[in-house]
């Protein structure tokens, strides 16, 4: 698993592809619908598990139980900024997040364990494992090979889907009125933006 650790705050939202209906805990013994359940199960109180701010009673880890998209992503609202992790979901298909909480215990534990610069959530990607704790052996002679790649993303309010070349996010703002933006991970000359409705294009821009 790489685990990747990230600045938190109450403007700090973990992103799971849109498809994602569910999460799990550690040994898939418990399931958690998602985005909306309790943060404590049995309170009887469904809040929005994306976001750091409300887990004000103890750490968790979810898992996404999605194995068909290849993307994980955190973003920062304050800052307008995140970071976006890519790979083939056929092996790599674990996505998970991992948080102390926005708790006493959780603070503590974040003083302990981190520099003197605030809270922080972990990022976490399974290569040929979507769970933890997830023991396999390698056999004689066996190898194992995955790519995984990471890139900032900012000034696109969030993400709905990421490839290894751009992330996008396609929000509607109002009836009238939406909201689409794009982070690229390398230069692409003459490329275009285009956003369509089934055989309808509704806009299109060519970006430098």
């Amino acid at each position: 698993w790489a685990n990747v650790s990230v600045h938190t705050n109450n403007d700090y939202e973990v992103i799971f592809p849109p498809s994602t209906q569910f999460g799990t805990d550690h040994s898939k013994v418990a399931f958690t619908s998602w985005p909306f359940d309790e943060v404590t199960r049995g309170n009887g109180e469904d809040v929005n598990l994306a976001w750091w701010k409300n887990f004000t009673a103890s750490s968790r880890s979810i898992f996404a139980w999605n194995f068909d998209d290849d993307f994980l992503a955190g973003y920062d609202h304050g800052k307008n900024a995140g970071t976006v992790h890519v790979a083939n979901h056929h092996i790599v298909g674990g996505k998970k997040f991992f948080l102390w909480g926005n708790n006493p215990s959780g603070q503590m534990w974040n003083t302990m364990l981190s520099d003197k610069d605030g809270d922080y959530l972990e990022l976490m990607v399974g290569a040929y494992s979507n769970n933890q704790p997830d023991y396999s052996w390698i056999g004689p002679g066996e190898t194992r090979e995955f790519t995984q790649r990471w890139y900032p993303i900012r000034e696109i309010r969030s993400i709905k889907n990421a490839t290894d070349d751009a992330a996008v996010n396609l929000e509607r703002m109002s009836p009238d009125k939406v909201f689409l933006g794009f982070n690229a991970s390398a230069k692409f000359p003459n490329a275009k933006v285009r956003l369509t409705n089934g055989s309808e294009t509704l806009f299109e821009q060519a970006v430098t």
